[in-house]
């Protein structure tokens, strides 16, 4: 083709339609019945999903803290091809334990869309707040709030890597923690 395709599916797409109420933010305690066992859901094509006629590596994840209760994570992404092509790059959030309710698997918060030609690479950043991370709650008579609850966070890079406290510490996931400092601001640390 005369086109190196580029999109990412925005939504799951599943494999049977058992599994059709399923979306990608699915939550940590939700699952599907495969062969009698009770596990992950089994996906045609996962949030996210592409083609492209070149491949994109990911390295060199790193995060620190900045000013203004923000965390900046970068990651090198190169073009391991030989072709020219563009790749969205997704930046998702999870929290493996959250007061009040069971967190979702993993959020997208951020993406970027970047060109690269064959064999060249790019530095990505993203800049992460408490917006970003903060969830919504309704307190009856207070209306719908975002607050970012305490505790550790993970921000991890593609659609399908996993990070999670049963695991090791995977190459494109960096974990930070939030602390509250007062009743308006918050902290973080890495």
């Amino acid at each position: 083709g005369s086109v190196n395709p580029s999109g990412r599916l925005p939504f799951t797409y599943p494999k049977t339609m058992a599994d059709s109420a399923v979306p990608y933010y699915h939550r940590q305690n939700l699952g599907c019945l495969v062969n009698k066992t009770f596990g992950e859901c089994e996906h045609e094509w996962p949030f996210g999903a592409g083609l492209s006629y070149t491949t994109f590596e990911y390295s060199n994840v790193s995060l620190s803290v900045a000013e203004g209760h923000t965390v900046d994570i970068n990651v090198t992404v190169r073009n391991a091809g030989s072709v020219a092509g563009q790749e969205v790059v997704l930046l998702f959030v999870r929290q493996d334990t959250r007061e009040g309710n069971v967190p979702e698997t993993k959020r997208l918060i951020k993406f970027e869309k970047i060109q690269l030609g064959a064999g060249n690479a790019k530095v990505v950043q993203f800049r992460v707040g408490a917006t970003d991370v903060g969830i919504y709650t309704n307190t009856i008579g207070r209306g719908l709030h975002r607050v970012v609850t305490d505790g550790n966070y993970t921000l991890l890079f593609k659609a399908d890597t996993k990070c999670n406290s049963s695991m090791p510490q995977q190459p494109l996931c960096a974990t930070f923690q939030a602390k509250t400092v007062s009743t308006s601001k918050w902290g973080y640390s890495s």
